[in-house]
């Protein structure tokens, strides 16, 4: 969560796979003229694997991956927009001290608009026979702790990108009502 009077260096995005955080992401980005950071792709482009190929590997391991990316995304370069892995939360100590400068944002939907979403793209997103029940557990399971870590809570369900994106950067401007100057 963002520290008072400290202007933000990155906006991490957080929500259930689904959620929108790639394509918010990306429109964030382009509109502060910042860099983008999507930890899936960045997970892939380490690994050399597949997501399904991570998966496979099981939910501990690919969990203890996607963190050690994320990590590097917070601690690299400053004025980076972070598609967060869903698995974020809960946050450990670490995690949690990194993301203190940072504007978290909830992109939150329902599970039906999940699934929808998730059933459109499922070659890229492996989703089992049980993708309803395991999504719905996700969502009750998550939101407490994606609620206590972000500065913004944003329904998506009915919200077009573009607006999404433009109350996440009304969100990172707030704090000190210009977007700091970036030196070259």
């Amino acid at each position: 969560m963002t520290q008072p009077g400290v202007a933000p260096q990155r906006v991490v995005l957080v929500g259930l796979m689904g959620s929108g955080k790639t394509t918010v992401g990306r429109l964030v980005a382009r509109r502060l003229g910042w860099e983008y950071w999507d930890n899936d792709a960045e997970l892939i482009r380490r690994t050399g694997r597949s997501l399904a190929e991570l998966v496979e590997l099981g939910t501990e391991e690919l969990h203890k991956r996607e963190r050690r990316v994320l990590v590097a995304g917070l601690t690299g370069t400053p004025w980076l927009v972070i598609s967060a892995p869903g698995s974020v939360v809960p946050v450990d100590d670490e995690v949690a001290q990194l993301l203190a400068p940072c504007v978290v944002v909830w992109l939150r939907a329902t599970p039906a608009i999940l699934l929808t979403r998730l059933h459109a793209s499922a070659q890229h997103r492996p989703l089992g026979a049980d993708g309803r029940s395991r999504i719905t557990a996700q969502a009750a399971a998550r939101a407490e702790h994606y609620e206590s870590i972000a500065d913004q809570v944003l329904d998506v369900d009915d919200v077009d990108p573009s607006g999404l994106a433009d109350a996440v950067v009304a969100q990172v401007r707030a704090p000190q009502g210009v977007l700091p100057e970036i030196a070259d």
